[in-house]
Formats: structure tokens, sequence, C-alpha cells
């Protein structure tokens, strides 16, 4: 099984609380880190979500969000 660092873990708990789709900006502001290192940790996020059998959903522009959060984790 996948295992996520601590702030990976910190945004998958910060994505689990949204309900609408966050902005990759936003998700790197709130957590002081690029945008790339964002992308980076969702890399690993939905590699540990899709073991689980849940979709990490990216739309351009749009945001990011978590599908069928209410059966996550």
């Amino acid at each position: 099984m996948i295992k996520l660092a601590k702030r990976e873990w910190e945004i998958l708990q910060f994505l689990l609380t949204q309900d609408r789709p966050v902005p990759l900006e936003v998700i790197a502001s709130h957590f002081a880190v690029s945008v790339r290192t964002i992308r980076n940790d969702l890399g690993y996020i939905e590699s540990f979500l899709k073991s689980l059998n849940i979709h990490l959903e990216r739309r351009s522009r749009i945001g990011i969000w978590i599908e069928n959060k209410f059966h996550a984790i």
C-alpha cells in the first residue's frame, strides 16, 4: 500500500472538506508551497486514492476535487 507524507495527508484532508473544485493556486497558498510541489504531492495522493478505488478529479482552470468523497477514508 502507498504511504503518504504528512503534507500529502494534510492536502487530502483539506480536499475532503471542500464542497467544490479547488484551484491549485489556492491549495499551494494554503500550504505555503509552490504549485509545482502541489502537483507532485497530488500525484502521490492520486495513486493512494486509486488503490482505494477513489478518483481525484482534475479540471484545467477549474480545480481539483475528490469524487465519491463520502465513501472515502
